[in-house]
């Protein structure tokens, strides 16, 4: 089980277990893998019931019932279909060529993170699906001014509240912004403003809830904080590791952690593996370029909707990023070592999934590219790169069997789901990340 999957079943297994719709972070624990019956393992994860009380009232039985899994992901994939629905929608709104809708729509379907994680259980998805679909109604809201868009990003803001923190940092950030792109043009109905706000209290009320119990919209749970001081299971990822880094040093190592975790891999990468790693950087190197050419619309205040959706979501994305970065580092200054040995605080949780719920506006943003070189031979070289890249990656850059056999010896014996728990302060307690 991958992501996380098992702390998220056994989340929701709690639920079913005790009845209690908001149970404390500090009562979580873990099930085991094999038999599905609560262990003594406190479980790591501090985000808001919402998304696990749902799922423990429409799916199956949890305890004591390994075959229960397959009900849950299949309700994962439900709502990642949402999701994908969503962009689908959107690109046949954009009037985009046959090549285009390809390089539209192939990096978003086989990013190597998207399809194993739509298929677990596991509440990115929901912020995920609630990300894609506010990312096509402000699209339309910004194209058409219909306040019935509104509404729709509105509840997808909601929605990806009662995921996680990130994505409603995320979601909101992006109502937000395009909300204030429209104010700027005189394209916004007043009464948009409070239902916004309003919708924006509601998503985010369970961290109002955690603020008034633990003094902190991120609690940092004891099982949190085990899993953060237990010894990192991985060498390659701490070779050479003696002391803590510099915060420069830090963002070097996890702008590097969010290439390398674009193609998730436990093991040490070939060189044909960290050559693929080249797919994920081009796209963003595209993006960017795309970003820029929407910024100076933007600016003559003669913006596309694709403009306005590409600056505000890159931006929002940036922010949000910089933010995870510093309560990471703040992480790796306090739990890095633990008697001498590298934790899991050593190197930065820098992951992908975290980010994609605004992960359409990268090939969002590579459209606009396209479109300035419909008229250039190099129009058709481009979009089959964009297209190539994903494909490459997923045959070229995903470990063998071999590999993982060679991890399995390697780690054998070692389960890194059962964390200790330490005595932690208030401090540690407001310290943890969205």
């Amino acid at each position: 089980m991958g992501f996380d999957e098992m702390a998220h079943i056994s989340y929701i297994a709690h639920i079913q277990s005790t009845g209690d719709a908001w149970p404390r972070l500090e009562s979580l624990r873990l099930l085991d893998s094999r038999t599905f019956q609560f262990t003594d393992s406190a479980s790591y994860l501090s985000h808001p019931p919402t998304y696990y009380f749902a799922l423990a009232q429409l799916g199956p039985t949890i305890e004591g019932n390994p075959g229960s899994v397959l009900g849950l992901r299949l309700l994962n994939v439900l709502i990642a279909t949402i999701g994908v629905s969503a962009l689908v929608r959107l690109g046949a709104s954009l009037e985009l060529s046959r090549i285009e809708e390809y390089a539209w729509i192939v990096p978003l379907l086989l990013a190597p993170v998207f399809m194993p994680l739509a298929g677990s259980v596991n509440a990115d998805n929901l912020a995920i699906a609630s990300g894609s679909v506010a990312v096509f109604a402000l699209h339309r809201l910004a194209t058409t001014q219909q306040s019935h868009w509104l509404l729709i990003a509105t509840a997808a803001m909601i929605s990806a509240g009662f995921a996680k923190l990130t994505g409603f940092i995320m979601v909101g950030g992006l109502v937000a912004g395009v909300l204030a792109v429209m104010v700027w043009r005189q394209s916004c109905q007043r009464w948009w403003l409070p239902v916004a706000a309003a919708a924006a209290l509601v998503g985010g009320a369970p961290y109002l809830v955690f603020f008034a119990q633990y003094g902190s919209p991120a609690p940092a749970s004891p099982g949190q904080i085990g899993l953060l001081t237990n010894p990192l299971p991985f060498d390659e990822l701490t070779k050479g590791a003696t002391t803590t880094l510099s915060f420069p040093a830090y963002a070097v190592a996890f702008a590097k952690a969010f290439i390398r975790e674009w193609e998730p891999v436990a093991t040490e990468r070939t060189p044909l593996q960290i050559a693929t790693l080249a797919a994920p950087v081009f796209a963003l190197i595209c993006a960017l370029a795309g970003a820029r050419s929407a910024a100076a619309r933007l600016w003559r205040n003669a913006p596309s909707s694709t403009d306005i959706l590409v600056v505000v979501g890159l931006a929002v994305a940036f922010i949000t990023a910089t933010i995870h970065m510093v309560f990471s580092y703040r992480h790796h200054i306090e739990y890095a070592f633990v008697n001498g040995v590298p934790t899991y605080s050593y190197s930065p949780d820098a992951y992908p999934r975290y980010y994609m719920p605004l992960g359409a506006i990268v090939p969002l943003a590579c459209l606009l590219v396209l479109a300035s070189l419909r008229k250039s031979r190099l129009h058709t070289a481009f979009a089959s790169a964009l297209i190539a890249a994903p494909i490459a990656m997923i045959l070229l850059g995903s470990p063998s069997e071999a590999q993982y056999a060679a991890l399995m010896e390697k780690k054998h014996g070692l389960d890194i789901y059962r964390v200790h728990v330490t005595d932690i302060s208030k401090e540690a307690q407001s310290s943890s990340p969205p």
